[in-house]
């Protein structure tokens, strides 16, 4: 579970990356269209959003490993309803190289990007998930099992 976590933080770290420094291909994408969609700030602000919230999907996976306690659990269920949403919302650039994968390879290179992009992120959306709205349960478990050892 720990490899899982240096994983999952070192993919959310590129994507905060690629989003933010100025030499990256998604920041230019970002200021070309910009540059001629003047609303095309609601889906800048919607991805901003996103990768910010793809940094903190790393704390409940951490959480769970040194079985830290969420202190406040209403904090960490609007964090997760809010993650939720923007995924749904979706990303304008990742939309993009899901078209161009298909267009370069077929469904082969499309079943890649979604096994890299999306599929890796379904241990820590569930672990976010118990621990946001079962997190009695998952202690009561772990704190049971600890005392049959």
């Amino acid at each position: 579970m720990k490899v899982y976590l240096v994983f999952v933080t070192a993919k959310a770290l590129a994507k905060f990356f690629s989003f933010y420094l100025p030499i990256s291909k998604e920041h230019f994408y970002f200021q070309v269209v910009s540059a001629f969609n003047p609303y095309f700030f609601l889906d800048y602000t919607a991805n901003a959003v996103q990768v910010v919230l793809n940094l903190w999907q790393v704390v409940p996976v951490y959480c769970y490993i040194y079985e830290h306690r969420p202190d406040n659990i209403v904090l960490w269920r609007l964090l997760f309803i809010t993650k939720m949403v923007f995924d749904v919302i979706g990303n304008s650039y990742a939309y993009v190289i899901f078209r161009t994968a298909y267009h370069d390879g077929g469904w082969n290179y499309v079943a890649i990007y979604v096994a890299l992009s999306i599929l890796i992120y379904i241990p820590s959306t569930l672990i976010w998930f118990l621990q946001a709205f079962q997190g009695e349960y998952i202690y009561a478990f772990r704190d049971t099992t600890a005392k049959a050892r």
